[in-house]
């Protein structure tokens, strides 16, 4: 009982510690994101009349806020709390690069608000590991051909992306015009996209079905709906791994770009002709060395190291 007291005395030191020591480094970031914040506003006017999110979304300031990584997520969300504008939709476009997650609409229309962020903020990311291990569930039992089925959006995207860099270099021309200039003219996407609606044509007149169903605008593969939680659901998938499912490399190479090589090069191993014994080996040592840089705030983990040490 006395080394239970003992045991529970200095976790809650260790707690509080730790606590006051994050708290003022996130006091300390929140100043620095203040100040860059307050330029992006200032930045901001340079696009003022524009309808696209992107054209505010890429300037300068909010891209140094947004490198800043998982660390400056709370920070924006308490401006999200504050102020549910164009702000909250940058700040949400800057979470998923962040986190190579993607926000999906509940609903038939695919439109995603502040209140869709801050519902996953307060709510759904505390039921990620349930929600992962669910669909997970229903991915492993699918062939192999219909496992990795990327979603038809994807193939357009990729099929069309000539017409679509045609297009987006045509609305660029437009917004760098002079603003009377830019009111007098406006760009016809519609010209842009001849071969994409022909595809969209194409499919509406596909009868009703399962093929019709999986090629649905919008409509997301479970594969891709997996990959849809992003870094979030990193511990997960890297437990999957070591009990032996390695189809989920692909997500965690996806979800972490090229930090497993990079670390593998640092061990002087090359990571493309190693054993999957030996990746497996290499993912735990990256995983142990890095999870909390990959880690959503918002949960206190004391090391399983310190909590033995302490119980003796």
């Amino acid at each position: 009982m006395r080394s239970i007291q003992i045991l529970s005395s200095l976790l809650a030191f260790t707690f509080f510690l730790c606590t006051a020591v994050f708290s003022q480094e996130e006091k300390s970031l929140a100043d620095e994101v203040d100040i860059l914040y307050a330029q992006w506003g200032e930045e901001c006017e340079s696009v003022k009349f524009s309808s696209n999110s992107y054209d505010y979304y890429k300037q300068p300031s909010f891209q140094e806020i947004i490198q800043k990584g998982i660390k400056v997520i709370p920070v924006l969300m308490r401006k999200v709390e504050k102020n549910n504008n164009l702000g909250g939709l940058c700040i949400m476009q800057g979470i998923e690069d962040i986190l190579d997650m993607k926000f999906v609409s509940k609903g038939p229309i695919h439109y995603l608000g502040s209140d869709d962020l801050l519902y996953w903020w307060e709510t759904e990311r505390f039921e990620i590991e349930d929600r992962f291990n669910e669909l997970y569930g229903q991915w492993i039992a699918l062939d192999k051909e219909e496992k990795f089925k990327k979603p038809f959006t994807f193939d357009w995207k990729k099929e069309y992306a000539d017409e679509f860099a045609r297009m987006n270099e045509a609305l660029k021309r437009h917004h760098e015009l002079p603003e009377e200039q830019r009111d007098k003219e406006n760009v016809d996407i519609n010209k842009y996209l001849v071969e994409y609606k022909k595809a969209m044509n194409r499919w509406r007149e596909m009868p009703e079905g399962p093929e019709k169903e999986r090629l649905r605008p919008y409509n997301r593969t479970t594969y891709q709906r997996l990959l849809d939680f992003g870094i979030p659901a990193l511990p997960f998938a890297i437990q999957k791994i070591n009990q032996g499912d390695y189809d989920l490399f692909e997500a965690v190479m996806l979800w972490t770009d090229s930090a497993l090589p990079e670390f593998a090069a640092e061990k002087q191993q090359d990571w493309g002709s190693n054993s999957i014994a030996k990746k497996v080996d290499l993912l735990n040592q990256w995983w142990e060395a890095n999870q909390k840089q990959y880690t959503l705030p918002g949960k206190y983990v004391i090391d399983p190291a310190l909590i033995k040490a302490m119980s003796k």
